[in-house]
């Protein structure tokens, strides 16, 4: 089993870079996971987006694709 601990960052990044795009994804998700669990306004601030029910707040699929390829 790899240790992250005992790894380079570049080790890091060529282990990243062969993962599939879904296992790749659940990584970044977790990351961002904890970075939110670490910062408790990012974490508010994401409870409120996800308890808006206001529908014009919403991104339609496309919209939400396109900012993710703006960034």
């Amino acid at each position: 089993m790899l240790r992250l601990d005992e790894m380079s960052i570049e080790e890091i990044q060529t282990e990243l870079r062969d993962l599939s795009p879904e296992r790749r994804a659940e990584v970044i998700a977790y990351a961002v996971h904890l970075n939110n669990q670490s910062d408790p306004a990012a974490a508010q601030t994401i409870r409120e987006r996800m308890d808006d029910q206001d529908e014009g707040n919403w991104l339609t699929i496309e919209e939400f694709e396109a900012r993710l390829d703006q960034s």
